[in-house]
């Protein structure tokens, strides 16, 4: 669940139940995974919620693109890794063959894990 969607989960519950402002804010932040929480107080905790949750939630929103770019940046390095070894063996073209599509499944494999 994203912070985005914890904070629409929390708002709604909130509002249907006639909580204050400040016990959503309370139950938003208990609601936190730790490394979350710690974040929020590094951010300031006393925000506004929606302040706050649009700060925690560009900071997740870099990470999910960070994430993402390694991911495919080791996919990239893994695909140069793979044609090196490939195009350096002095095998006959059935065995390339054989080769190629053992290492593709594994750098396809690795690349969902």
């Amino acid at each position: 669940m994203t912070i985005d969607e914890l904070y629409r989960k929390i708002l709604r519950i909130g509002r249907r139940a006639n909580y204050r402002p400040e016990e959503i804010h309370r139950k938003f932040l208990d609601a936190l995974p730790l490394l979350w929480l710690e974040k929020a107080e590094d951010i300031s905790e006393h925000l506004p919620l929606d302040k706050l949750t649009k700060k925690l939630y560009e900071i997740e929103l870099r990470q999910i693109a960070r994430y993402k770019r390694n991911k495919i940046f080791d996919l990239l390095e893994s695909n140069r890794t793979f044609w090196q070894i490939y195009e350096s063996l002095p095998v006959s073209v059935s065995q390339q063959q054989g080769i190629f599509l053992e290492n593709m499944q594994k750098v396809i494999q690795n690349a969902l894990v």
